[in-house]
């Protein structure tokens, strides 16, 4: 099993909201706090973070899983893998195609 885990944390004065993507959960983060994404799966992939102002956003790989917690508390479990998507596109990528952000 593979685990990757990522650390969002909030050093501003002001909360941020953090988006677990393909899933649409969004948290939002006190100043201070952290958030610790882990993601599993039984293919090879990698989290990918996108930080834009008082957003983050974490886009998981298809196969994944993943939950987030603040502290030991778990504030969310994605538990539906994430789906495949088209050869050569990431998550963050299909989204963008899908909803038109033009990102990817």
């Amino acid at each position: 099993m593979i685990e990757r885990v990522e650390e969002i944390k909030n050093d501003s004065a002001r909360p941020i909201h953090v988006h677990l993507e393909p899933w649409g959960f969004v948290c939002a983060l006190s100043p201070t706090k952290t958030l610790r994404v882990v993601a599993r799966s039984s293919t090879e992939g990698s989290l990918e973070v996108v930080r834009e102002g008082e957003v983050v956003i974490v886009y998981a790989w298809p196969g994944a899983t993943a939950q987030a917690f603040e502290g030991s508390a778990l504030v969310q479990d994605c538990g539906i893998p994430v789906p495949d998507v088209p050869k050569g596109l990431s998550i963050r990528g299909f989204l963008g195609l899908m909803f038109g952000s033009g990102k990817g």
